[in-house]
């Protein structure tokens, strides 16, 4: 990497670049252009890098040739380093799209859509109002998939917000206020979120809870191509795996293994069996949209289940963090037969099949009804334990729910786990005898899940 001081960009495309590097305007751009020629954000940028005395700047549109796909996967390989080194990221948060710019006059926020408007007297008798509106940091931008690790890896990011600068750094974050104009600012606010997942990168824990804040972080946002799915969070990986001796499974450390197989969807609705593939169903990055990881759910790990291996096929060679073909994950444990709904006995089944009736537990499908449907036509459905039952506190067990068509080859479907009785119960129920049925029901469901049943070998893909 270059030891000039140099600005990175973060920002919105908003759609195709018409101004990008690519073999048509190669030549062009190396030969230069005038600012005035480039999309009214790109140009903001160049003027605040002007401004703090930085003579260059890193935009991705610029630096990255756009139609070679091997370029593409060597370049988001690298940033963690791009972004990493970079003495500031300057982030059009208020642009949706690069026209836009991010350097026009703040306005107040309209009333009717953000804010209120409330009298006010002063101490001294003065009547006025106050505006009370979000501060500008839900903002396009902070919707963007690719922004996030942008801002996570920076060292220094100044955002343009709807109404106000906002500084951060890996100390501080400082927000702008009307009455100094200037930064630092009247008042100093650790965002809640934000460091969550800044703790998770940059100091010296690597646990499977630090990994999944930034996880559920990153999957709340959204990208414009599902198969940058893992590129986009690239960076953020390669960042940590640097700091610590692991194994990185598309979106899966094999440190946090089994445990960081039990995520779940939050938005199973937003599937589509057309979607094309991103990684193997056992990753959360297999998925459309956000994803949970309830770890206070958890029991015991059953001490039978072994992580026999675990294997991903890299899209490039050179993005051993990024895009992924294919993986599959060996695994030794319990499984049973299962089904959802007690008066749906599994296909084939006879009447001494041992399986486990899933109507009591807290289900978690990857994918709504209809598509699990076709799914699991003409196949069976099995869970795998994880963690296994607690009696003194009444919860467990808890795994993934699979399905297969020969019984050696799997794909995940969803997750499960067994809790007592929980404040929507008592409320439906209504009465004490009938929540102590269900509580016992449950609790003999529990007690009798994957006994009996012998230790198998599986692939899951």
């Amino acid at each position: 990497m270059t030891t000039e001081k140099y600005a990175t960009l973060s920002y919105c495309w908003g759609g195709p670049q018409t101004f990008q590097l690519n073999a048509g305007s190669e030549e062009a751009l190396t030969c230069g252009v005038s600012p005035s020629s480039l999309p009214k954000t790109l140009h903001d940028a160049v003027q605040v890098s002007w401004n703090l005395g930085i003579q260059w700047i890193w935009v991705d549109s610029l630096c990255i040739r756009q139609d070679d796909l091997e370029e593409k996967a060597t370049e988001v390989a690298q940033m963690h380093l791009i972004y990493g080194n970079s003495f500031i990221t300057l982030s059009a948060t208020r642009a949706s799209h690069c026209s836009q710019g991010f350097l026009h006059q703040d306005s107040l926020p309209i009333l009717a859509t953000v804010g209120y408007k409330l009298p006010f007297a002063s101490p001294c008798g003065k009547l006025g109002t106050v505006i009370l509106s979000r501060d500008g940091t839900n903002s396009p931008l902070n919707e963007r998939g690719w922004a996030f690790q942008e801002h996570l890896l920076a060292r220094r990011v100044l955002r343009f917000t709807e109404y106000q600068l906002h500084w951060s750094c890996r100390s501080i974050s400082m927000f702008e206020t009307k009455n100094t104009g200037t930064l630092p600012s009247l008042y100093v606010k650790h965002l809640e979120q934000g460091y969550k997942t800044y703790r998770g990168i940059h100091d010296g824990k690597r646990d499977c809870r630090h990994w999944m804040n930034v996880v559920q972080e990153y999957t709340r946002r959204e990208l414009t191509d599902g198969l940058d799915k893992l590129p986009a969070m690239s960076g953020i990986a390669e960042s940590w795996g640097q700091a610590a001796i692991d194994h990185y499974l598309a979106g899966v450390w094999e440190s946090h293994l089994p445990l960081g197989l039990l995520w779940s969807s939050a938005q199973p609705f937003r599937q589509s069996e057309f979607q094309a593939y991103r990684a193997p169903s056992w990753s959360w990055a297999s998925l459309v949209g956000q994803i949970d990881w309830f770890n206070h759910l958890f029991t015991k790990v059953d001490p039978a289940i072994e992580v026999m291996s675990c294997s991903v096929n890299p899209a490039h060679p050179q993005a051993l963090y990024g895009a992924v073909r294919s993986g599959s994950l060996v695994i030794h444990g319990l499984l049973q037969e299962t089904v959802l709904d007690g008066a749906a006995v599994p296909v084939g089944t006879n009447e001494y099949t041992e399986y486990l009736d899933l109507e009591l537990a807290d289900v978690h499908l990857d994918f709504w009804d209809e598509m699990l449907a076709s799914k699991t036509e003409s196949t069976k459905l099995f869970s795998l334990q994880i963690c296994s039952f607690d009696e003194s506190i009444g919860r467990g067990p808890s795994g993934l729910i699979l399905v297969t068509k020969n019984g050696e080859e799997f794909s995940r479907v969803g997750f499960f786990t067994f809790e007592p009785p929980q404040k929507y119960d008592v409320e439906e129920l209504g009465d004490f005898d009938a929540l102590l049925q269900l509580s016992n029901d449950r609790q003999a469901v529990q007690e009798l899940a994957f006994q009996n049943i012998i230790h198998r070998t599986i692939i899951i893909y």
